[in-house]
């Protein structure tokens, strides 16, 4: 194990730099491979399960930092061993989110396994000797692409999401009943909201209609809204990748935001396809979330005096061709976050698998705010069922006239 994480350093100079800020401008510190070793440290055995969770946890949360190297440490956890087992170990490994987003996380999974068989077995890891691109190199085009960047449509549609005046995030349309009071410590959410059969039933509704899963997902989400609420739109932001094909197995930060508005009004009149027309608008709202992406948000940060957090983040994500995905169920591989405290954020992932559409969420730990969020849920659940039955013959172009008021900015 100690060989497989050298050489998974090894190949992410990311996993070997720091910066520094020295005299107004940023240094780059990096610990060549060579000069890098893995050294073990025995914390000790426990009685139970929750003891070692607790004890990796108090690690990872005070030895971990953005500002000082290292921002990745590794537990291994070796159960006791019965008389008819084979021999085996829990690999568990925590880091900075300025170094690993999710999709880092989960090719670092298939990664470790491989470098690890190399190590025991002499099997040749793909790829096993190039070196990654360097996220510090993609910061760096990140930020030379932040000093051009004068405004425009991505700007404006920031402007437009965020309001005139004090640009606010828009919250989660339930609320959050300590939303504004003292920050407390969010609960996590993990489970299941569709069967593989089901995803499947409602990729083919989606694909009659010439929208993409992702489209799909959104439009049950703001059908939900609509009937939970008394909002005429939905408002979140989305995280998206922002990797490129030269950082396609890079492992650090490569997420951008967009601001997606999706119109709710609909004319009670209207008895045709509605979601045939929400499905056209949630599509014209995602049009230009990957442009929006690509611009780094301090810079919209910045120039529209920003000061507060996103309050309600939804973002979907395909991990069925994340390389080793076949195995992802087999090893139980699992990504978690730390503990968060606040007020009143709602960050929602929603995720599909080989087994299905999975949801994974934070929030307050408040029981009213648990009991409207798996409301919520259950109903978007019933409107992506609703879907693969609702009649698909009439595809509506965005920007018709379509007995829904308004239109996607």
């Amino acid at each position: 194990m100690r060989s497989a994480l050298w050489l998974w350093h090894k190949r992410h100079e990311t996993l070997r730099s720091t910066v520094r800020h020295e005299e107004s401008a940023w240094r780059r510190l990096l610990i060549t491979a060579d000069a890098l070793d893995v050294e073990p440290q025995d914390v000790g055995s426990f009685a139970s399960g929750a003891e070692v969770a607790d004890r990796i946890q108090g690690i990872f949360q005070h030895s971990i930092s953005p500002h000082e190297w290292p921002h990745l440490l590794t537990a291994t956890v070796v159960p006791r061993q019965m008389a008819f087992e084979p021999p085996r170990f829990q690999v568990v490994f925590g880091a900075d989110h300025a170094v690993m987003d999710a999709y880092s996380l989960l090719l670092a999974v298939t990664e470790l396994q491989q470098l690890y068989a190399h190590a025991v077995y002499g099997t040749e890891p793909t790829a096993e000797a190039v070196e990654m691109g360097s996220y510090v190199d993609f910061s760096a085009l990140e930020r030379s692409l932040s000093l051009r960047h004068r405004g425009g449509d991505t700007l404006r549609r920031w402007r437009e999401f965020l309001g005139v005046g004090e640009p606010q995030f828009p919250p989660f349309p339930l609320g959050a009943p300590n939303g504004g009071g003292e920050p407390g410590r969010q609960r996590t959410l993990y489970g299941p909201l569709l069967s593989a059969e089901e995803t499947r039933r409602v990729q083919t509704a989606a694909r009659a209609r010439r929208h993409k899963m992702q489209t799909a997902v959104f439009c049950a989400l703001a059908e939900a809204a609509r009937r939970t609420t008394s909002s005429s739109t939905l408002k979140f932001v989305m995280p998206m990748h922002t990797r490129t094909a030269a950082y396609e197995r890079s492992i650090g930060w490569f997420v951008g935001l967009s601001p997606v508005t999706i119109p709710l009004d609909i004319d009670p009149a209207f008895d045709g396809d509605r979601y045939g027309i929400l499905l056209a608008r949630c599509a014209q709202a995602l049009r230009h979330a990957r442009d929006d992406a690509a611009i780094p948000f301090p810079v919209i940060e910045d120039r529209l005096g920003v000061r507060s957090n996103p309050r309600f983040v939804v973002s979907f994500v395909d991990l069925r061709f994340v390389p080793g995905a076949d195995r992802f169920d087999a090893v139980r591989a699992c990504a978690l976050r730390r503990p968060v405290a606040a007020s009143d954020e709602v960050h929602l992932w929603i995720s599909r698998a080989l087994s299905g559409l999975n949801v994974s969420a934070r929030l307050s730990g408040d029981a009213g705010a648990l009991a409207a969020f798996e409301g919520f849920l259950a109903e978007t659940r019933e409107v992506l069922l609703e879907l693969t039955a609702a009649p698909d013959s009439r595809v509506v172009a965005a920007g018709a006239s379509d007995g829904l008021a308004g239109q996607c900015a």
